[in-house]
């Protein structure tokens, strides 16, 4: 879930319904950059957009069982430190020309 939640009284019980929706399909439910929503929520895990600074102080204050994942665009050493932080996923941003996603440069499939 992208974490632009404006104009959202109660953020939490928005995301726990969309999860009540996902479940009972087995979809997971990932946030965008809010880790902290993790403990008031349903939600499976947290996606990163960039590295967080204090990586190792949010990863302790997660469940165990929380995906983790990180976007990489093109940088191997982005990469690199999602597997030696042993990272559930990453993703790449975009790999096809796109109008939406103008933030990242085309990943190339050599990279991946």
């Amino acid at each position: 879930m992208w974490d632009n939640f404006k104009g959202l009284e109660n953020i939490p019980e928005f995301i726990d319904k969309i999860c009540d929706i996902c479940k009972p399909k087995s979809v997971p439910v990932l946030l965008n950059n809010r880790w902290e929503l993790l403990k008031a929520t349903k939600a499976d895990g947290i996606h990163f957009d960039e590295i967080p600074s204090k990586y190792k102080t949010i990863k302790k204050s997660i469940s165990e069982k929380s995906l983790v994942g990180l976007i990489c665009n093109k940088d191997l050493e982005i990469i690199e430190w999602a597997i030696n932080n042993q990272l559930d996923y990453i993703s790449f941003c975009p790999i096809f020309p796109s109008s939406t996603s103008i933030s990242c440069e085309l990943v190339d499939f050599k990279v991946i």
